[in-house]
């Protein structure tokens, strides 16, 4: 064999040698259209999530909006949890939180572990109020977090917001007076002392304690509230009335001047002016030798302030006039009236009696009610009444002949507020017993103390009781059946002092600041995204390829 003949068979077996591998080559490349289309999804969907970025960057978020919803049509891509997060984002700069918690939910069914759409969810959860949902979400983004910074801050935001949650909740008890929810709420929150809100929880505290007759607690938690905000007037004011009811009245004068100097409000401040001068009449009239002993009776017969009723007058006349057409009045108003009475002649020892009339002339006794002020000289100075009882003294007896009461239906110091039933109970109950005989205990928690304390319970007390039985212990005990009250047995009365002073106020919990959540460290944010790569696909032979054949030898021409 030549040579050329050598050559000539070598290119033969090369080309025969080729033939499969161009063949196979071939079919792979006819089969990749599908793959470069997935590159293109892919690479469509980054490049969307990069554009997006730059919109929001710049404020354009409904742009952003846009481009991420045309870019969800490809789901699922590497990048389809970025784009829901990011459309999340989008959704919650306009706040609409139920979208931009849908898509950040949506993100992490993409994946769970993208820490930047879990802290978009529980910021949204904080804004709609669902504080127990961004709690849980957070601790999800504790297990997974290898930040250390980022996990102080975390469980920061988780104690913040569990406070949070009872300080809201607490504000929309206060706001309905359901004092007896409100307050566990806010000891759970001071347990968790010292926050941005711990001035206005104790605050909250004081005035929910001083409303439900518990004063001495009041000054406690007001005087902490004042540790963490000095300047908040409301609770200056709080801790005066809070002495004002236990009877100290030069803590209260000190506390209310205090305020006064707060108070920015000239109409507040003229009426603390007011109270202030009023606590300094007050102070003279205390007794506290008699205010220990089991009735006041001898007290007020040395100040000639207790009168009886004949016994030939029993049962007593009594009028009770209609309040329709007076602004505030209800009608649950008259059976307080009623209460009273049978409340009163039960504790004399059924000494005494009354029955209803209808002719207000026939009346010994009269009731009435009113809008307008009921002003009262005393001390020198007028001073506006809840409610004011005028008694007439037969002069040749000594004996009562005859008493009108008369109720305001709204607040002495807020005239644009009404009276509640609470209130409206225990006026009536106070009157009704200077209607019967009795003047003014010394004592704050007597039902007939000259002022007004939340240590009242609405009715009397030992020493009321006490009181109007010692004075008419001399007549017979009566046998009559009283009318009924007439008063719901789930009727929902919380009893309350008489307004004889501007009423404190809760301090503000409306505009407390959320916690505030810093923006996620950039690891945790996912914000450098890797371009996708285009991997050629390998070469694979069909199913029905055969094996090459060998290659065949051909024998060399002649």
């Amino acid at each position: 064999m030549g040579d050329a003949d050598r050559k000539l068979l070598k290119s033969c077996l090369v080309g025969l040698l080729c033939l499969p591998v161009f063949v196979s080559g071939f079919s792979a490349l006819a089969g990749q259209g599908q793959l470069i289309k997935s590159y293109e999804v892919e690479n469509a969907a980054y490049n969307a999530c990069l554009s997006a970025k730059q919109q929001m960057d710049a404020g354009a978020y409904s742009k952003a909006r846009d481009i991420l919803l045309e870019a969800t049509k490809n789901d699922p891509t590497s990048y389809s949890s970025v784009v829901h997060d990011h459309l999340a984002r989008c959704y919650k700069s306009t706040k609409d939180y139920p979208k931009a918690a849908s898509e950040a939910e949506t993100a992490l069914q993409f994946n769970p572990q993208n820490q930047q759409a879990l802290y978009l969810l529980a910021t949204t959860y904080n804004e709609m109020g669902q504080y127990d949902k961004a709690i849980k979400v957070l601790n999800q983004l504790l297990k997974i977090t290898d930040d250390a910074s980022f996990a102080t801050q975390l469980k920061a935001l988780v104690r913040d917001i569990s406070i949070f949650k009872r300080v809201k909740q607490a504000e929309k008890c206060i706001n309905a007076e359901n004092y007896s929810q409100a307050r566990p709420l806010l000891e759970q929150a001071a347990a968790m002392d010292p926050s941005d809100f711990s001035g206005s929880i104790h605050s909250n505290l004081a005035y929910i304690l001083q409303c439900s007759g518990q004063p001495e607690r009041a000054i406690e938690e007001g005087k902490k509230a004042l540790q963490f905000n000095p300047k908040d007037e409301t609770t200056v004011y709080c801790l005066g009335i809070a002495y004002q009811d236990i009877g100290k009245f030069d803590e209260a004068i000190s506390w209310l001047c205090r305020y006064v100097s707060m108070e920015t409000d000239s109409d507040r401040r003229d009426k603390a002016n007011t109270l202030i001068n009023e606590l300094a009449d007050d102070k003279a009239k205390q007794d506290p030798a008699a205010n220990s002993k089991p009735n006041y009776l001898a007290q007020l017969q040395s100040k000639n302030a207790a009168f009886m009723w004949p016994q030939d007058k029993m049962p007593l006349k009594v009028y009770i006039a209609s309040g329709k057409d007076v602004p505030g009045y209800r009608p649950l108003f008259k059976p307080f009236i009623i209460r009273s009475l049978n409340t009163w002649c039960e504790v004399s020892g059924k000494k005494l009696s009354y029955k209803l009339v209808d002719d207000k002339k026939a009346a010994d006794l009269t009731v009435s009610w009113t809008h307008d002020p009921l002003p009262m000289e005393e001390g020198g100075r007028t001073r506006q009444k809840a409610g004011l009882t005028k008694t007439r003294v037969d002069e040749s007896t000594g004996k009562l002949n005859h008493a009108s009461v008369k109720i305001r239906t709204v607040n002495g110091f807020e005239p644009n507020k009404l009276i509640s039933d609470g209130e409206a109970s225990t006026v009536s109950m106070h009157e009704i017993g200077h209607a019967l005989g009795l003047g003014h205990s010394t004592c704050y928690s007597d039902i007939m103390y000259f002022g007004s304390s939340s240590k009242q319970t609405g009715f009397p007390t030992s020493r009321d009781k006490g009181t109007i039985a010692a004075l008419y212990s001399s007549y017979p005990a009566i046998s009559f059946t009283s009318p009924p009250a007439a008063i719901p047995a789930n009727a929902d009365i919380k009893y309350l002092p008489p307004p004889a002073f501007m009423p404190p106020v809760p301090s503000s919990m409306e505009k407390l600041p959320p916690p505030m959540f810093m923006p996620p460290p950039a690891k945790a944010a996912g914000e450098k995204l890797s371009p996708p790569v285009f991997v050629p696909p390998p070469l694979k032979k069909s199913a029905g390829d055969k094996p090459a054949a060998p290659p065949m030898f051909v024998p060399p021409p002649k």
